[in-house]
């Protein structure tokens, strides 16, 4: 929904966008749930589902790098 400026006004956007903010570790990088980054083969253009950094993609380094491109994605689709 961020790619809508209508969306991006709305109060359930901006409350889950701070939701996010959650996951920021003390460095400053995010580390979102293993369940936020799921892996399944029809959201590859939805959901964004199976974009794989690595075999090992459960490991808390590569869901850091994964988490960190989301919210990052997000960020810019919202003009943060």
């Amino acid at each position: 929904m961020a790619h809508f400026p209508r969306a991006r006004r709305h109060r359930w956007f901006k409350e889950s966008a701070n939701y996010l903010e959650q996951f920021r570790e003390e460095d400053g990088t995010f580390l979102f749930p293993a369940s936020f980054l799921r892996e399944t083969s029809p959201s590859y253009w939805v959901g964004g589902g199976r974009i794989g950094i690595e075999e090992g993609r459960r490991t808390a380094g590569v869901r850091r790098i994964e988490s960190a491109f989301w919210m990052l994605k997000l960020r810019r689709l919202a003009g943060r």
